[in-house]
C-alpha cells in the first residue's frame, strides 16, 4: 500500500509523526533522495511492497525535515483505505478538509450541506432532525453519509469542514 507525507507552507503549525521508537540504520542514499525531492512538492507518494519499510522511511525524512516547513508536515495513513480514489479524502482529513475543494469536489446535497452547518453549530442528531423536520435516524444517516463522503471520521472533523467551507462560523473560545 501507500504512504504519503503532505509537507504544508500555509495549513498550520507543527506535525502528528510519531515518536520514533527504535534508532534508524541504513538508507542513506533514499534519504537523501527524498529530501532533495520533498522541498519541490507538497506531496510526496512512496509506494512498495508490504512491509519494505516505507512508513519507516517516510516517518525518518519527515521529522528530519520538520524545521525545514515551518508550517508542519503530515503524516496520512493510507493503509487502510481500500480504494486509492479516497487518498485525496485522506489528505484532506489530515490537513483539516480546508484544502478539499468543497463541498462540491465530495458531492454533498443540499440536505447534507444543511446538516453539516448544524453539526458545526453543535447540534446533537435530535436536535438536527427537530430542526429539519426530520427523524433522528435520518439525521444519523445524513451524517454517516458526510463522513463517508468527506472520508472523516469524526463530527467534529465536519464542523471544522463547515466552518472552512464558509457554512458556519467558527465558536468562539470559552
Amino acid at each position: 500500500m501507500t504512504t504519503a507525507v503532505a509537507a504544508s507552507r500555509s495549513t498550520r503549525s507543527g506535525h502528528n509523526l510519531p515518536s520514533e521508537v527504535a534508532g534508524f540504520v541504513g538508507r542513506e542514499r533514499e534519504v537523501a533522495e527524498l529530501k532533495r525531492l520533498l522541498p519541490q512538492t507538497r506531496l510526496l507518494t512512496l509506494t512498495g511492497c508490504g512491509g519494505c519499510g516505507k512508513t519507516r522511511l517516510a516517518l525518518r525524512v519527515a521529522a528530519d525535515l520538520v524545521p525545514s516547513f515551518p508550517d508542519g508536515v503530515w503524516l496520512v495513513e493510507c493503509a487502510p483505505l481500500a480504494d486509492s480514489a479516497l487518498v485525496p479524502r485522506a489528505v484532506a482529513a489530515v490537513l483539516g478538509g480546508a484544502q478539499s475543494g468543497g463541498a462540491e469536489g465530495f458531492d454533498l446535497t443540499e440536505r447534507e450541506r444543511e446538516v453539516a452547518t448544524l453539526i458545526a453549530q453543535g447540534l446533537t442528531n435530535r436536535q438536527i432532525g427537530t430542526a429539519l423536520f426530520i427523524t433522528e435516524g435520518t439525521a444519523r444517516l445524513h451524517v454517516k453519509h458526510i463522513l463517508s463522503k468527506l472520508g472523516f471520521t469524526s463530527r467534529a472533523q465536519i464542523a471544522g469542514w463547515a466552518v472552512a467551507q464558509g457554512l458556519a462560523e467558527a465558536p468562539e473560545a470559552p
